[in-house]
């Protein structure tokens, strides 16, 4: 690795010697307008004696030549892409803006005053010294687009060839396209148009051009991609972000290099394949790495880091020829297909599709991670429904384990990877996987005391602080479930209600929490002493009993209201946990003036509706 100190990007463009690329598995181009915007301000304030320092690029050295020429090599943009791809077309702009003025077309610039024969040698030669060699030099002069300085990955390669390239006008309109390669052009073409635009255009482009040179950059060149990786990861420079996902379909794509055929088809493949893993419109609600992640663990290397992923991964496609790409490729495609649905973001619980899927559902909303190896692993070898089973007993593990006893998630990844390992060995038989299962899950049984105990489970969850209004929800919904006769459906529209709110210091000063004073119980409001009063409040506005659900949620003000005051809407709800809260209030049904929530009711209600129930929901 070597690190070249700060260079004008101009001149790192204009070198003979090689030329950039972005790779194919690079993204397109992501920049806006809020980020060419902020280039320009800050191209528009700097002085003349200063230099516009724009941060490191990593570049990645290869052996490949330009197929055409063989006269220079390319270097690829491991992060930096932004950047360089805004200068080019900021360059490009200028050329055309130049273009129109020294080939006496000022009327395209009212306020302009016609150049003078000095003043148009002075332009022509800015653009035929200094930018159109930045831009690629003779043969871009001549009309090759492939002779650019920076080669782009597929997809903007064509658009800037089509209608960036070949563009001489200084006026294009944006608005018809989504590609940002042109709306950043058109961006740049306005901004240099309004800047020569005046009477003193002229000196005004000269000044902007000079600002231009005095662009920089720091040059981190590695010749290992996985050393660029590690080095953008502590850099985190500018740039859009690259992950192991962008690196790896990199090496895919390297692997056949020499088979234009192959390589065409293993870009379709990943992308196909990626298209579920989108962050904003992809099925999953995982990422592309997480679940080559999982699919690793579950099949290759238990022991596989996210950090060290992308390395194995290159390491297994180098050292062993017969692990293809298309193998990879068809392997991952093929353990997706069930992936997605468990793992789909509108999965999510109370399910509205039936129970078939539910403990995924239940999982994604708990937002669990470590049990999808072993679901792989098992979905392999076994069919859907050891799966289903396998995934209700890996939540109820989870959820006793992690969300409730507060376990670390190493506890519930070395469970994981047991089962994982005896994959391996294991016949296809249902019998045995129950019997492996049941001894990893056991916590007297899997001689790891990683698994709790249900009186271990009862005790946390006694003291539990449910300050997670989405996880409150979920064990209320489980518990109306478990008790459920054919009453109301919880379904997601269902609300989380606090019958003693969280704004309780206007309506509910006088409610008693208990505190130690001298060692002994003492029951105190807000009156009494207002500063212990705010400590101990929480405790009793997040405990499970104090909590309900409702078909729709109150406004702010009447969920603040006094008690009386709520009975009203509280009395409306469908749900049984709620008449339950009514039933706590109206001790004496006839005397209004008994009518009252305390932390002697929440207690109760809490052990009666939820302590009871919780090892017959979540089992051992």
């Amino acid at each position: 690795m070597a690190i070249i100190d700060a260079t004008p990007v101009h001149e790192l463009l204009r070198g003979n010697d090689f030329k950039f690329e972005i790779p194919d598995f690079q993204r397109d181009f992501s920049w806006t307008q809020d980020q060419w915007g902020e280039l320009e301000q800050d191209l528009t304030t700097i002085t003349k004696e200063e230099t516009f320092f724009l941060g490191a690029l990593i570049i990645l050295t290869t052996n490949e030549v330009e197929p055409k020429s063989g006269e220079y090599q390319r270097r690829q943009v491991v992060d930096g892409q932004q950047r360089l791809v805004t200068l080019t077309l900021l360059w490009k702009a200028l050329s055309n803006v130049i273009y129109r003025i020294g080939t006496n077309k000022e009327q395209d610039y009212p306020a302009l005053p016609p150049l003078t024969d000095p003043q148009k040698d002075e332009v022509n030669s800015l653009r035929f010294k200094f930018i159109l060699p930045i831009l690629g030099g003779e043969s871009f002069m001549k009309g090759d687009p492939a002779s650019k300085s920076i080669k782009l990955n597929e997809k903007d390669e064509k658009t800037f060839n089509r209608s960036v390239f070949t563009e001489r006008a200084i006026k294009i309109t944006p608005k018809t396209t989504d590609s940002r390669i042109i709306k950043c052009f058109s961006f740049w073409l306005n901004h240099i148009g309004e800047l020569v635009n005046h009477e003193d255009g002229v000196q005004r482009l000269q000044e902007f051009v000079d600002k231009t040179k005095r662009m920089t950059v720091t040059q981190v060149v590695v010749d290992d991609d996985g050393d660029a990786y590690e080095v953008f990861e502590r850099l985190n420079a500018r740039g859009a972000q690259l992950s192991a996902a962008d690196l790896l379909k990199n090496r895919l794509l390297q692997t056949y290099k020499d088979n234009p055929g192959l390589r065409k088809k293993t870009l379709e493949t990943w992308n196909h394949l990626v298209k579920d893993f989108d962050s904003k419109k992809g099925s999953s609600r995982f990422d592309i790495v997480d679940f080559i992640y999982f699919y690793w663990q579950a099949f290759e290397d238990r022991e596989v880091t996210r950090k060290t992923l992308y390395k194995k991964i290159k390491a297994r496609l180098l050292e062993d020829k017969s692990f293809t790409p298309t193998m990879f490729l068809k392997q991952l495609e093929e353990a997706s297909t069930e992936f997605v649905k468990w793992t789909a973001r509108d999965l999510v619980f109370p399910t509205e599709t039936g129970e078939k899927l539910s403990p995924f559902a239940e999982i994604n909303t708990l937002k669990y991670r470590s049990c999808y190896p072993a679901f792989l692993a098992i979905q392999k070898k076994f069919a859907n429904k050891e799966v289903l089973e396998f995934a209700g007993r890996a939540r109820d593990f989870l959820f006793r384990t992690i969300t409730i006893s507060e376990k670390s998630v190493h506890h519930a990844e070395e469970i994981f990877k047991t089962i994982v390992k005896k994959m391996d060995d294991l016949e296809a038989s249902e019998v045995e996987l129950k019997k492996v299962v049941e001894a990893a899950f056991d916590p007297e049984k899997s001689g790891l005391r990683r698994a709790v105990n249900d009186k271990e489970f009862e005790a946390s969850f006694k003291v539990k602080y449910f300050g997670n209004d989405s996880l409150a929800k979920y064990v209320l919904t489980k518990v109306y479930q478990h008790k459920n006769t054919g009453e109301q459906n919880v379904t997601r529209d269902a609300q989380l209600e606090h019958v003693l709110p969280q704004g309780a210091e206007k309506h509910w000063s006088d409610f008693r929490v208990l505190v130690k004073e001298n060692k002994k119980d003492k029951w105190i409001t807000a009156k009494d002493d207002k500063e212990t009063w705010d400590l101990k409040i929480d405790s009793y506005i997040y405990n499970i009993g104090n909590m309900t659900l409702l078909l729709r949620r109150f406004n702010i003000i009447a969920s603040n209201r006094p008690i009386k005051k709520k009975l009203k809407d509280l009395e409306a709800s469908e749900f049984y946990l709620t008449e339950d809260v009514v039933t706590h209030v109206k001790k004496t049904p006839n005397d209004a003036d008994t009518w009252t929530w305390t932390a002697e009711d929440i207690e109760s209600r809490a052990q009666r509706i939820v302590f009871d129930n919780v090892t017959k929901i979540w089992k051992q």
